[in-house]
């Protein structure tokens, strides 16, 4: 018993080195894997699953969600146990369909995709932690190639466990500093790194605030700022359940305020949204590597649905780069920045990007 009240170890998404925590009484132990305030239910207990089953009926039956974002599923059981964490998950989706056949699931299992995999048959969608962490590295790297091929490795390592699995891509979250933080409050760079998440395959998230430029670093509760509808003095649907920090007027302009201005965060945002949905391709084709050999501050991409191809190209760095356009990419459906393609030969701005659909 010694052994487990004593056990110190951290994971990528909780710094609690004590998992057992003492009532108060010194004899009995409860588990809480986060911390000693957020005690976790025992799962070993048919009850207790029954219950939880009976709350998931509630929400899908007589409120009408459509499905659920399922944090920390990794931790339904101690993590010697991961086995039975797959098992549950399985049976919690099957509970679900039973009751809403199409009910959408997706988890969050925060870890390599290794760890990650075996949750699928139970969780059909799930967070893809490395296309975040990725995307960073490739933005403040200039590394342009770095992220579609570790984009293209995970793809096809999920297809190989099922080919019905949903990658749910995403910038940031509640859990990590926001982007334009990560950023360096590069505006340039934040247009763009939205760019590349919105032209990816993936099912793909975004958390609030990013869609008007939300500022936050750690601790969790300033990532977590109430959102700025409008100027302050008119804001009533403001929350005010913590002084913002980072997230203030003058740092941020408010919605209000970026739903008028096109150049604005909020209408980068809707600009590609309505693009990907507009192109299958874009929305639900596959991701085809390049066989060309870019500068190293490229990043290039194929995205491909039936008979429909687009090409798409981002100049990552700050400096001028120029590139060969693939034969039959002309037709410019997206830009992002300047650049000029003069017959075939496409010279790109820092931090612009461009969307070719071909003829």
């Amino acid at each position: 018993i010694a052994d487990f009240l004593n056990k110190k170890v951290i994971t990528l998404d909780s710094d609690n080195i004590r998992q057992w925590h003492d009532p108060g009484f010194g004899e009995d132990y409860y588990y809480g894997f986060f911390w000693g305030g957020m005690p976790d239910l025992n799962f070993d207990n048919p009850k207790v699953r029954e219950e939880i089953y009976d709350i998931g009926r509630f929400w899908l039956e007589e409120v009408g969600v459509d499905g659920f974002r399922l944090d920390a599923a990794k931790h339904i059981f101690p993590d010697d146990r991961p086995a039975d964490n797959h098992e549950f998950w399985k049976e919690f989706r099957a509970k679900m369909e039973a009751i809403k056949p199409d009910v959408y699931l997706v988890g969050e299992v925060y870890d390599k995709k290794e760890i990650v995999a075996p949750y699928l048959p139970g969780l059909p969608a799930l967070f893809n932690f490395d296309f975040h962490y990725t995307l960073l590295e490739a933005m403040n790297e200039g590394d342009g190639m770095l992220l579609p091929k570790k984009q293209k490795e995970i793809l096809d390592f999920y297809q190989e466990i099922t080919p019905e699995f949903i990658d749910a891509t995403i910038s940031s979250n509640h859990d990590q500093p926001r982007l334009l933080n990560e950023l360096g409050s590069d505006s340039e760079k934040y247009k763009q790194a939205i760019s590349i998440l919105l032209t990816m395959p993936g099912a793909p998230y975004l958390y609030y605030g990013e869609e008007i430029g939300m500022k936050g670093l750690k601790p969790d509760e300033h990532i977590r700022e109430p959102f700025l509808w409008e100027e302050k003095e008119k804001d009533t649907g403001r929350t005010s359940w913590i002084e913002p920090k980072y997230s203030i007027d003058g740092e941020v302009t408010p919605l209000s305020l970026q739903r008028k201005d096109p150049k604005s965060y909020f209408n980068h945002y809707k600009t590609l949204i309505s693009l990907r949905n507009s192109y299958p391709a874009l929305a639900i084709g596959e991701l085809v590597l390049p066989e060309e050999d870019f500068p190293k501050s490229i990043m290039a991409y194929y995205r491909k649905a039936g008979e429909q191809e687009i090409f798409v190209v981002h100049n990552i760095a700050k400096d001028q780069v120029s590139l060969e356009l693939p034969r039959g990419f002309e037709d410019v459906i997206f830009g992002l920045g300047d650049g000029i393609n003069s017959s075939g030969k496409l010279t790109l701005e820092g931090n612009s990007s461009r969307v070719y659909l071909k003829k």
